[in-house]
């Protein structure tokens, strides 16, 4: 080998070590940018990420509190209306309470009042009773005078449960007064 051949060796192996070196050095410093790239990258995602989930879970926050506050706004209405169901329930009580009390009163005076009736009947019954016995008493007075006028015995009437004026009434029939018209005297 001769020394330009060594020469151009040495300089081919200084050219192909500083190409190389080169191609490194190009290559190390994509690869840096490469990385500092995916970094940047990442954290812009991760950024991102952090903004998407934080606007995520104020939407959720301001959904909940959404929903909170309509299931308090309904769960006071439905309070709102079983109150005023209960106060209409309690009205309605209040107002057959007073009904009942109203009716029991009248009812108490009615009592009164039918009792004064029936006390007011037994004494009419009591005076109709008397009145029977008077009358039954002056029908057997005139019958004793109607046969001692006629010294002859008059079969006495029926009597009946019926009232005492109905046996008066009895006494006085057309053949009753046709007896009586027949007295000793017209004999």
């Amino acid at each position: 080998m001769t020394v330009v051949n060594a020469i151009v060796l040495l300089l081919g192996i200084g050219l192909g070590a500083g190409a190389f070196w080169f191609v490194g050095r190009l290559r190390r410093r994509r690869l840096a940018e490469l990385e500092s790239g995916a970094h940047a990258t990442a954290a812009r995602i991760v950024e991102e990420a952090r903004k998407e989930g934080d606007a995520i879970r104020k939407e959720a926050q301001s959904q909940a509190a959404d929903l909170v506050s309509r299931a308090k706004a309904d769960w006071e209405r439905e309070a709102r209306d079983h109150r005023s169901e209960l106060i209409a329930l309690e009205k309605r009580v209040a107002q057959k309470e007073e009904s009942i009390e109203r009716k029991i009163e009248v009812f108490g005076q009615r009592e009164g009042e039918l009792a004064k009736r029936e006390e007011g009947l037994r004494q009419k019954e009591g005076a109709l009773e008397g009145r029977r016995v008077e009358y039954e008493r002056l029908v057997d007075a005139v019958r004793e005078k109607l046969e001692r006028r006629a010294r002859r015995p008059i079969a006495a009437p029926r009597r009946s449960s019926r009232s005492p004026s109905s046996a008066w009434r009895g006494s006085s029939s057309p053949s009753a007064r046709s007896r009586s018209s027949r007295s000793p005297a017209t004999t």
